[in-house]
């Protein structure tokens, strides 16, 4: 038993082996005095010399390493009494763990959140100028609502406010893989300015603009770059291909990057990821005026400041009412109230927009509310 005390000692890092290597000794030795006789007696000494030894040699190496650092040292000194308070108390000990496990498990989802939310900027170029605009229809108390195609020109076309204005609407189709197989995934109906408002590129081909103004038909469908790798099969030649979506033929003519994520409201109902994009036609006023069903981005004009922007959205929505019959009519409030002008709320991250809470698109950038 001495060899094994000895081959234990071993165990400890030196500088505590020339400190208390006699009083280990002395511990070895009444272990052994105390088991003497006892049935067993040599093999308990050693399982107790053994686990001493594991309990021990850690902490050892522990004060080492924070030796000549009052800081760590005290630190070391309290995940110490940590330790054997949790050994006496092992109910406590796991109710401690469970609750630690979800609170950092919660604060990390929530960082998460607002990490994406609040604290990144959306992945596109100059996306402190990107704005959604909301409609809002205060005669029947609608608020955050898609806008019509009409509306989305009218914003196009005011003076100096964007740059460009792009719409979406998610809806789904179904897609023959490359194994023949039936798939259903979500897909949008954009306009086509739709990719160059966000400025994204396609990795592959092109998007929808030349072609709608130029008033090709059909003029095919961009696809996620996840659906082109995936779903169908990652073919070389995807270009000019045609696949089957919802039982009609069509040509791929784009391709988009990888990853690529659309980051609107969740009361927007637009999925981070569509996966098959179809082109509305570039005259949006040849679409019915009423049916309001996109949800809308635009690129501000460099310079444009918030109060501006707001008069301007403002100006769109009241020409579009004048304008088309079917959203003056929509509008109308009973006799002897005033008429429900469009009004907007134009509101960067963590400011508050009239009568709204404070929600602002998923990662940087402002909106604005156009009341109708």
């Amino acid at each position: 038993m001495e060899r094994l005390a000895r081959l234990l000692l071993l165990l400890y890092p030196s500088s505590f082996r020339r400190r208390f290597e006699r009083e280990w000794q002395e511990i070895a030795s009444w272990h052994r005095e105390r088991l003497a006789g006892a049935r067993f007696g040599r093999t308990r000494l050693a399982a107790v010399l053994l686990m001493d030894t594991l309990r021990a040699a850690p902490t050892a190496y522990g004060d080492v390493l924070v030796s000549g650092h009052p800081y760590l040292g005290s630190v070391g000194q309290d995940l110490r009494h940590a330790v054997r308070g949790l050994r006496r108390g092992p109910l406590f000990a796991a109710a401690a763990v469970v609750s630690l496990g979800v609170g950092i498990g919660s604060n990390t989802a929530i960082f998460s959140v607002a990490n994406a939310v609040l604290l990144q900027p959306l992945p596109y170029p100059d996306a402190d100028r990107l704005a959604i605009v909301w409609n809002e229809f205060a005669s029947s108390g609608q608020s955050r609502l898609p806008l019509s195609p009409v509306e989305v020109a009218e914003l196009a076309d005011e003076p100096g406010l964007f740059e460009d204005v792009g719409g979406v609407w998610a809806t789904s189709v179904t897609v023959l893989d490359h194994e023949d197989r039936l798939i259903q995934v979500p897909a949008g109906r954009v306009t086509p300015s739709f990719f160059s408002v966000l400025g994204v590129e396609p990795a592959l081909g092109r998007t929808f603009v030349a072609d709608a103004r130029e008033g090709r038909r059909p003029m095919g469908v961009v696809i996620s770059h996840e659906l082109w790798t995936g779903a169908l099969g990652g073919d070389a030649n995807i270009l000019g291909r045609t696949v089957r979506v919802d039982g009609a033929t069509v040509d791929v003519v784009g391709v988009l990057p990888e990853g690529l994520k659309l980051h609107f409201p969740p009361d927007g109902s637009i999925p981070e990821r569509l996966d098959v994009y179809s082109s509305l036609p570039w005259d949006l006023r040849s679409l019915p005026p009423a049916l309001h069903y996109l949800r809308v981005i635009g690129r501000l004009s460099p310079g444009m400041d918030l109060d501006r922007a707001q008069r301007g959205v403002d100006n769109a929505a009241e020409r579009a009412r004048a304008t088309y019959a079917e959203l003056a009519a929509r509008a109308a409030r009973p006799p002897g109230r005033r008429g429900s002008v469009p009004s907007a709320g134009v509101r960067q991250r963590g400011e508050p927009g009239a009568g709204e809470s404070v929600r602002p698109p998923e990662g940087d950038g402002r909106q604005i509310v156009a009341g109708g």
